[in-house]
């Protein structure tokens, strides 16, 4: 499964995309290749939630605070521990 298949997914997503990030360096790498913005534009276009599980470090944090402000459809949670 490439990243166009999942592109392919999360664009037919209709009312609900969860994401779970093992670790914020992963969070990091999303938002660096406009996973961001693909998510914007879902929640615009169908009004679909989007929830995303986050370990945050405390640059992580920081940038979670952004996000919120600037992408309130967007909800992000944040976990003290990385996933492995």
């Amino acid at each position: 499964m490439g990243i166009e298949h999942a592109l392919k997914i999360l664009k037919s997503a209709k009312k609900e995309i969860l994401i779970v990030c093992s670790t914020s360096n992963a969070f990091r790498r999303q938002l660096q290749t406009g996973g961001l913005q693909l998510l914007k534009e879902i929640t615009e276009k169908d009004n679909a939630k989007v929830r995303i599980l986050v370990p945050a470090d405390t640059e992580a944090r920081l940038t979670i605070k952004e996000i919120r402000i600037s992408y309130p459809k967007i909800v992000i949670k944040k976990q003290n521990k990385t996933i492995e």
